[in-house]
Formats: structure tokens, C-alpha cells, sequence
């Protein structure tokens, strides 16, 4: 796992996240690393076409695959180079030191990507390709790419992506919670199956388990529709909504909803679904769960300070 982990910021309501490696070579052999297209290929997620002048389009491929278009916006000989692709731009800036020169990789994420909910995913994916290119610029051949779940959930932590949010009905007789999170492009179709252990759902039937959180009782299902919704009824006239959603570009989510009439549970509510949904994050991705339960507590705290410092949305 990285040591040296991205920051998370937002500019003009999209996220920018920002990579820093320091490398023991000499700047112009970091520079050719990430302008010449036969090195950049070697480390880069796809192959860029050769273009150094500001305004040149740019285009990538995957696998001989069209992987979008872009162009160049600045060209800066050993200092920066800044492109777009398909709405999201990347910047590379080299400072030069004793020792070698510092490399830092600004990603601004375009919110019809997923904008900072996809920021967990993409801070993984940059983190093993700057890795490579950190071992390939010291001569060694890069191990292959491994399984990211552990970095993209360190991620989610580190950029609080796994907290939900809470907003007061208009009559404020209820509160919904909220949680909106990516699912790394897998199936809807697996999250389905998951969530419903593979059976088939139909209006009226006892919700299945894992539709819960472990402070709830299944209660009735309202609505199915397969694979993209699933609401269901709860103790106290409150309602669940699970909704699955798949776009080409800003990926695969899930959207939990929880209409709560006693707020007092909210804390307790909120707590209860962000280890949930922690452990169906996880297992739909590789299959195991992990072991968050013990984080309730902590979970509880810092949801009731939040719940108390913050006035919530209506």
C-alpha cells in the first residue's frame, strides 16, 4: 500500500485530487517519462497520441481501443504539462532538487465522472501507475497491477466518501438519511444479487436480510424493480430505498435512503448503515467481509457532533 497518499480538495465545485512522488533521477528523464508517448505507455493507463503544442488534440487508446479525446492546454519544457481528456484534466509539474526532481500529478475529476465520489477509485488506479513509474524510472520492471480494494477503502476513509448525510422533510415530521456510493464500476446486475441473495423479489414479500442495517427488522417490500430498485417498509412507518444506478461515464452506484420519524434514532441509524453498506461495499468487490462492527461506537460519536454542529439540509 502507498506511503504516500493523494489529497482531496474540491475547485469550482469539482474534485482535484493531488499526487506527489519524489524521484531519485534527473529531470529530463522524468520529463520524457511523461510526454513521450512510448514511455508514458509503459506506466500511463492508455496510449496517448505524440502532441506538444498547447491546443493539439490529444487522443487515447486502450488496447488499440478508442479511449477518448483531449488536448494539449499547457507544454512547458521540464516544468509542466497539462492535458484534458474527455472533460477531466490532468497536470504534471517537475521540480527539479540536488538529488533528482519532485513530481506532482493534478487530477481534476469532472462531476459527469463521478466527481468527488469517484475521487476513492481514481486516487487507487493514479497511485499504482505513479508507482510504476517511480520503479520504471529507477530501472526495475513493475510487478503487476494487484487488487486495489484495500487502497480504494483507505481512500474512502481518509476522504470521508462513506458518510451519509442527513435532510429534514419540509413539514419536519421526518429525516432521510442519505448514503451515495460508488461501486467501482461493478455489475448492478452482482449488487442485485447480493442485496437480494440471488432471489427473486416481488411486492410483498419479507425484505431480505442484507436490505437492512443489523438495528432494523425486515419489513415488507413496497417496490421492486430489478436490478435498480428495491424499497421496502420498517418499524415506525419509516422507509428503505435501495437504488442502483450505471452510467457509461460516471460509473456504478448505489443510493441508500432511509426516511426516519424519530430523529433520535439518527445517530444510531447513521452509524448502522455506513458499517453496512462498508461490508457490502467489500463484499461485493472481492467476496470477503471485513470487521468495522467495533468502529459503532466511534461511528455514533462523530455522527451525533455532526448531526449537532451542522444544520441539516431541508
Amino acid at each position: 500500500m502507498t506511503t504516500e497518499w493523494a489529497t482531496l480538495d474540491t475547485a469550482s465545485g469539482k474534485a482535484v485530487l493531488t499526487f506527489t512522488r519524489h524521484l531519485d533521477q534527473p529531470v529530463e528523464k522524468v520529463w520524457r517519462a511523461i510526454t513521450d508517448p512510448d514511455h508514458l505507455e509503459r506506466w500511463f493507463p492508455a496510449r496517448v497520441s505524440d502532441a506538444l503544442t498547447p491546443g493539439e488534440p490529444l487522443r487515447f487508446t486502450m488496447d488499440g481501443e478508442d479511449a477518448g479525446t483531449g488536448h494539449v492546454i499547457v507544454f512547458d519544457q521540464l516544468r509542466v504539462f497539462a492535458f484534458s481528456w474527455d472533460g477531466d484534466v490532468l497536470r504534471f509539474e517537475l521540480i527539479e532538487h540536488p538529488h533528482g526532481c519532485t513530481l506532482t500529478l493534478i487530477h481534476t475529476i469532472n462531476a459527469a465522472h463521478g466527481g468527488v465520489r469517484a475521487a476513492a477509485r481514481n486516487a487507487a488506479g493514479w497511485d499504482t501507475c505513479l508507482d510504476a513509474l517511480v520503479t520504471i524510472a529507477n530501472g526495475e520492471q513493475p510487478a503487476p497491477a494487484g487488487e486495489m480494494l484495500t487502497v480504494i477503502e483507505s481512500y474512502i476513509e481518509r476522504f470521508g466518501l462513506g458518510y451519509g448525510t442527513v435532510t429534514e422533510s419540509a413539514d419536519g415530521h421526518s429525516s432521510t438519511i442519505v448514503f451515495d456510493r460508488d461501486l467501482v464500476w461493478r455489475p448492478i446486475e452482482s449488487a442485485w444479487e447480493l442485496l437480494t441473495g440471488a432471489q427473486n423479489i416481488t411486492e410483498g414479500d419479507i425484505a431480505p436480510a442484507r436490505a437492512v442495517c443489523h438495528d432494523l427488522t425486515p419489513g415488507r417490500v413496497i417496490a421492486a424493480t430489478a436490478p435498480l430498485i428495491l424499497e421496502l417498509d420498517c418499524p415506525g412507518a419509516d422507509t428503505v430505498r435501495w437504488k442502483f444506478t450505471a452510467e457509461a461515464d460516471e460509473g456504478h452506484r448505489v443510493i441508500l435512503t432511509h426516511m426516519v420519524h424519530d430523529t433520535r434514532l439518527l445517530p444510531d441509524l447513521l452509524a448502522a448503515w455506513h458499517i453496512h453498506l462498508d461490508h457490502f461495499f467489500t463484499e461485493l468487490l472481492d467476496g470477503t467481509q471485513n470487521s468495522r462492527d467495533a468502529q459503532a461506537g466511534k461511528l455514533r460519536e462523530e455522527y451525533t457532533a455532526r448531526l449537532a454542529g451542522a444544520t441539516i439540509s431541508r
